[in-house]
């Protein structure tokens, strides 16, 4: 479970859950995303390493939210007490709206993002948002 697996399970989910609802703010909470993100990984039964596993995806999200909004993918629209409202950006939206190569198919990331990781494999989810990445300015 490396951080990179970690970032890309994480934009994935939070792209999953802006791609639903947009141009409407989402509410993303980061406890929820870890928690979420964590069934995607072998995770410890000893509670000591379980606890550093755990604190270590809710770190890893809190940080990719902040790099998703400062490198322009996503808009920040204020706090709760659970967490922080974004929609995507023209950057994000641009990004998103591309086909990837790597599935040779039609489908837009849009597309498989709105169906989820349920749709994908973990290691097709993960080569999707490297993807992404790389063209999405």
């Amino acid at each position: 479970m490396t951080n990179s697996d970690i970032f890309n399970i994480v934009a994935f989910e939070i792209f999953h859950k802006c791609s639903g609802v947009f141009p409407i703010p989402v509410e993303f909470e980061a406890k929820v995303i870890a928690k979420d993100v964590s069934g995607y990984f072998d995770m410890s039964e000893d509670e000591a390493v379980l606890d550093l596993q755990q604190n270590k995806i809710f770190d890893v999200v809190n940080h990719t939210s902040s790099w998703l909004i400062t490198e322009g993918f996503l808009q920040y629209h204020g706090s709760s007490a659970d967490g922080v409202f974004v929609t995507f950006t023209l950057q994000g939206l641009n990004a998103i709206n591309k086909c990837p190569h790597s599935l040779g198919s039609k489908k837009s990331f849009k597309e498989i993002l709105i169906n989820g990781l349920v749709s994908v494999s973990f290691s097709t989810a993960s080569g999707l948002m490297v993807e992404l990445f790389k063209g999405g300015n």
